[in-house]
C-alpha cells in the first residue's frame, strides 16, 4: 500500500505528536481542493477485499484501530457532504476535481462507470437509496461535464 498521506505539510510550531488522527487527517486532506477529490482518497485506502481502512504512515504513528475508525469515518463523512450537495455544485465539485489531474493520470474517463469503480466510493453507511442516489447524481453530473464539452469542442455555430 503507497503511503497516501507521506506529503502533509505541517505548519512549522506544530510537530505531529501534537495531532490526533482525526486533525491528521484532516490536515492531509486539506490539500485536496474538492469534496469528491476527498472522497476518492478515502475509498482509495479502504481494502476492497476486507472492507478495512489503512495508510501506513497514519498507523505506524497513530495505531491501526484509531486509523481505521477516523477513516471509515471520515469517508462516511464526505460521501455524505457531497450527497447533500446541490446536482449543480456536485457538478461545479466535480469538475473542480477532475481539473486537478493531468489528462495522463486522470482515472475517471468513461471506462470509469463501465468498470463498476464508481461504486467503490460508497462507503457501507449508505443505504440503498443514498447509494442508488450518489450513483444518479454522479452519471448526471458526468453527463452534463460530457454535454459541456462537446458543445465547448463544436463551437458557437455547432
Amino acid at each position: 500500500m503507497d503511503l497516501v498521506f507521506e506529503n502533509v505539510a505541517m505548519p512549522e510550531e506544530m510537530a505531529i505528536v501534537d495531532l490526533s488522527v482525526s486533525d491528521f487527517v484532516n490536515l492531509a486532506l486539506s490539500r485536496i481542493p474538492s469534496i469528491f477529490g476527498k472522497l476518492a482518497l478515502l475509498a482509495s485506502l479502504r481494502d476492497e477485499h476486507t472492507g478495512h481502512y489503512g495508510d501506513p504512515l497514519v498507523v505506524v504513528l497513530y495505531g491501526r484501530k484509531q486509523t481505521e475508525d477516523c477513516l471509515k469515518h471520515k469517508h462516511a463523512e464526505t460521501f455524505f457532504a457531497w450527497l447533500r450537495l446541490a446536482l449543480a455544485a456536485q457538478t461545479v465539485d466535480l469538475t473542480k476535481c477532475l481539473t486537478c489531474w493531468e489528462d495522463d493520470q486522470n482515472p475517471f474517463t468513461t471506462s470509469w462507470f463501465d468498470e463498476r469503480l464508481p461504486e467503490k466510493l460508497i462507503p457501507g453507511a449508505a443505504s440503498e437509496m443514498e447509494h442508488a442516489l450518489f450513483m444518479g447524481n454522479l452519471r448526471a453530473a458526468f453527463d452534463s461535464l460530457k454535454a459541456r464539452l462537446v458543445s465547448l469542442e463544436n463551437g458557437p455555430d455547432g
